[in-house]
C-alpha cells in the first residue's frame, strides 16, 4: 500500500522526497521503495529512569551508530528525530516519558552526529514545556550554529587517541575549513582523558598556540567540542 502510494505522489510531485519515519527502524527494510530518505525517532528516557540511565555504557551511542549503519545499507540519507518531548505545559507526562534533562539533551542531541544524519529534526512543541525548549534544547541549537553556520562535514578519524576512559567520538566540519573533534564520554563518572592528534592535525590551544596533545577531566556522559587545525 505504501509503495502505491508513494509511486502516486512522486507522479504528482517527484520534486520533494517522501519519508517514512520509524520508531523501529529493524522492521523498515520492507518499506525501502516506499521511501527517498531513512527516518528513525528513538525516545529511551522514561517517565521515572533516573538521569543518564537510557545512556548508560554508551547504548544511546551504539543505537546511533546502528541508525548510521542501516542508512547506509539501504543507501539513503538519515534523519534522527531525537527526544524532545515528554511533558506538556502542565507538566502531565506524554506517553509514559518525560523531558530529558538539560545535560541528557546535549548529549542526545550530539550524539546523534555519530550516525551521520543529514538532518536532525525535534517535535512536537505541543507536548514540550517552554521553559524546557528554552532552557535545554535552545542553548544546543545556538551553540551548535555558531560553530556550523552553514553545514556540516563528516570526516574519517584520521588517528586521535583519547586515554583515561571510555568515549564516543566524531570528526566534523563546518564547511569553512573549522574542524571539531566531538568527544561524548561513555561512562557514569568522572574521567580525566588525554587526547592526542596524529601527525598533521593539532588543537587549538588557550593562548591561540596549537598543541599535539590536550587533558581536560570529562564529568557522567558531559559533550566535549575540540577545535582542530592542520599543520604542516
Amino acid at each position: 500500500k505504501l509503495e502505491a502510494s508513494y509511486s502516486r505522489i512522486k507522479t504528482l510531485d517527484p520534486e520533494r522526497p517522501v519519508s517514512v519515519v520509524f520508531i523501529l527502524p529493524g522492521l523498515s527494510g520492507a518499506y525501502r521503495g516506499a521511501v527517498d530518505s531513512l527516518w528513525i525517532d528513538w525516545y529511551p528516557v522514561s517517565r521515572r529512569s533516573r538521569e543518564f540511565a537510557a545512556l548508560r555504557g554508551g547504548r544511546y551511542a551504539d543505537r546511533m551508530k546502528s541508525f548510521g549503519r542501516r542508512a547506509d545499507g539501504y543507501d539513503l540519507p538519515l534523519t534522527i528525530v531525537p527526544q524532545g518531548f515528554g511533558e506538556n505545559e502542565e507538566g502531565e507526562h506524554q506517553f509514559w516519558r518525560r523531558l530529558p534533562t538539560p545535560a541528557e539533551t546535549r548529549y542526545m542531541f550530539w550524539a546523534s552526529f555519530l550516525a551521520r544524519p543529514e538532518e536532525i529534526v525535534y517535535w512536537t512543541l505541543y507536548r514540550t514545556r517552554e521553559d524546557w525548549l528554552q532552557g535545554s534544547l535552545l542553548p544546543e541549537v545556538r551553540a551548535f550554529r555558531e560553530r556550523f553556520p552553514d553545514a556540516v562535514e563528516y570526516f574519517p578519524d584520521p588517528g586521535f587517541r583519547i586515554e583515561g576512559g571510555r568515549t564516543d567520538s566524531v570528526l566534523l566540519g563546518n564547511g569553512r575549513g573549522v574542524r571539531w573533534l566531538v568527544v561524548l564520554g561513555r561512562e557514569g563518572r568522572e574521567r580525566d582523558l588525554s587526547v592526542e592528534a596524529p601527525t598533521g592535525f593539532a588543537f587549538a590551544g588557550a593562548l591561540g598556540d596549537a598543541v599535539r596533545k590536550t587533558s581536560f577531566r570529562l564529568e557522567p556522559y558531559e559533550v566535549r567540542l575540540l577545535e582542530i587545525s592542520e599543520i604542516p
